[in-house]
């Protein structure tokens, strides 16, 4: 479903060598934009937006893109059902650089160098007083671009300065826990459905848990696989455990009064069916309370 909040507006700017040229595509020098426009996810219960979508030479660029539910949040719930997450999502800018368009447009094929996100903003939340959805396999990071209906290879993916919210409501809670991530960065390598062999994407994410504790994780995925092997580490520095009690007070029924974490990492070996790995966590804990 796709329509416009205003008159859409659609321009093209050519500029051509000759007069023949006109008939050559791609041309050598064009710009194609749309503004306003917006779509209804198949439910209808979520609005998307963009305001702008430009094309020149060989970039492609969607300009402040919006997920938004149509409902709040206890009306979204019982519309739904079951237990789910009420999302929010701004994205200033999404940009596809250096990209083949003539492969694109004759042989459906995606290639480009970088697809740079720059400062989403994600809002996540979730009431778990609602029943439990039916269960459902989870498609692995993985498989889900091996499914993609086209051949596909982005060399670098990168998230710039994200922001993420996640607020839950427990079980027999009223009140929602708050769980932040600020100053998100994330670089993705290799992102392809055609690996050559033995290749490996990357995933390399630095953000800031509760916004003031810096942290890393890592992931390894191996685009060979036919169980959808991955591993990952990662590290948190060291924090007062007070800081997350705006997360565990409401979340978890938890409050701590005092205590501190001297170190925080783990590392995880994964595929489709198990997981194991390893964690050290030292910390000393005064007094909490519940």
């Amino acid at each position: 479903h796709v329509r416009s909040r205003r008159q859409r507006q659609m321009c093209i700017r050519d500029r051509y060598d000759t007069e023949l040229e006109i008939f050559q595509w791609p041309a050598k020098t064009y710009e194609i934009s749309t503004r306003n426009l917006e779509f209804q996810t198949k439910n209808g219960l979520n609005l998307i937006q963009l305001d702008k979508v430009s094309l020149n030479n060989s970039q492609l660029e969607f300009t402040d893109f919006t997920l938004e539910p149509l409902l709040e949040r206890e009306a979204y719930f019982k519309q739904i059902g079951y237990e789910t997450d009420h999302i929010n999502l701004t994205i200033p800018s999404i940009r596809l650089e250096t990209f083949d368009q003539k492969l694109l447009l004759k042989d459906s094929i995606l290639n480009a160098a970088r697809l740079i996100i720059e400062k989403p903003t994600l809002g996540l939340f979730r009431d778990q007083n609602y029943p439990d959805p039916e269960p459902l396999y989870k498609t692995m990071p993985v498989s889900a671009i091996q499914s993609l209906p086209f051949p596909m290879r982005i060399d670098t993916v990168e998230i710039i300065e994200g922001h993420v919210t996640y607020e839950m409501i427990p079980e027999l809670g009223v009140e929602a826990g708050k769980f932040t991530f600020g100053g998100l960065d994330a670089k993705l390598s290799n992102i392809t459905n055609t690996p050559e062999q033995d290749e490996i994407m990357n995933v390399f994410v630095t953000a800031n848990a509760m916004d003031v504790i810096p942290m890393y994780v890592s992931f390894d995925f191996d685009l060979n696989s036919e169980n959808d092997e991955f591993s990952f580490k990662g590290s948190v520095a060291p924090h007062s455990l007070r800081t997350f009690n705006q997360y565990t007070e409401n979340g978890a029924f938890v409050k701590v009064i005092s205590g501190a974490t001297k170190n925080l990492s783990f590392a995880v070996q994964a595929n489709d069916t198990v997981g194991f790995g390893t964690m050290d966590f030292v910390y000393n804990l005064s007094l909490i309370h519940i």
